[in-house]
């Protein structure tokens, strides 16, 4: 089995299939952005903080809602284009900063709303929460989201049916082969930012939800992860070839994923 892909190794890899990313990637559920307009961490004119905004799917629920300005940190600049499109389409005040959130300077104190969407395992975790915490105002909300292609309550055939394709390749701290992924632990993120005595817990939610994609469609969501862009051409090509087959003489050329979407919020004190 290869190894995790580490942090250094999953930012590098993350705009390697901007494209393929921007044209599969489901956005998040409105219900979680329901949760944060019900805790009163997302309103008309909320100054939010985009950290590891890629190609810009939790920025554009932000710009739904209100938030202005918004500040977009993506380290990758293959996903300028698509962050930048957003400015000019946008009536909102949109800045994007193409560095890593570690060293982006950010003025103390200024935002309302900071948003880690699919990104925060992938941030630096001896400085995270601290970072976060520096950027806040006072009462200010931090909020993590994930998209996770799985459903722990529910059976899932495709993934039972691919493992044999898929279990060497190793995993990311994201689609973690763990019992437990990063993004459902609980218990262990929300210590992460109680411990740190800089924030209060606000609210958990989560929401399970099934996406239904074609064999070709299954392709191309896993050409975005990690652990296979990774991989040589080569060596890519044919596992993804072996998932569409597996998707078509298998499925029928139609794959349900039970999607969970969960939503941590964090007050600053």
């Amino acid at each position: 089995m290869m190894d995790k892909v580490s942090i250094a190794e999953g930012r590098a890899l993350f705009g390697s299939n901007a494209e393929g990313y921007d044209k599969i990637r489901p956005p998040y559920p409105e219900e979680l952005l329901s949760v944060l307009v019900a805790q009163g961490a997302l309103l008309k004119g909320t100054a939010a903080l985009d950290v590891g905004a890629g190609n810009g799917l939790a920025t554009r629920a932000l710009i739904k809602h209100g938030a202005d300005p918004i500040l977009a940190i993506e380290p990758d600049r293959r996903f300028a284009s698509h962050l930048l499109s957003l400015v000019t389409q946008s009536g909102s005040r949109i800045t994007v900063m193409c560095v890593p959130f570690e060293a982006a300077e950010l003025e103390a104190g200024s935002f309302d709303l900071t948003v880690a969407a699919t990104s925060y395992h992938w941030l630096d975790p001896s400085t995270r929460v601290q970072k976060l915490a520096d950027a806040l105002k006072p009462g200010g909300f931090a909020a993590l989201m994930w998209n996770l292609f799985q459903d722990q309550t529910k059976p899932d055939p495709f993934h039972e049916a691919t493992q044999h394709v898929l279990a060497p390749l190793g995993d990311t701290p994201s689609e973690s082969l763990a019992p437990t992924p990063f993004a459902l632990q609980r218990e262990v993120r929300t210590a992460e930012f109680v411990e740190s005595g800089l924030f209060e817990p606000a609210c958990y939610h989560e929401v399970r939800w099934t996406l239904t994609l074609t064999a070709d469609d299954m392709a191309l969501l896993y050409s975005t992860f990690a652990h296979i862009q990774k991989l040589s051409d080569t060596d890519r090509e044919k596992i993804l070839t072996k998932l569409k087959r597996i998707a078509n003489d298998e499925f029928n050329g139609k794959v349900e994923r039970h999607m969970t979407s969960p939503l941590y919020l964090f007050r600053r004190l």
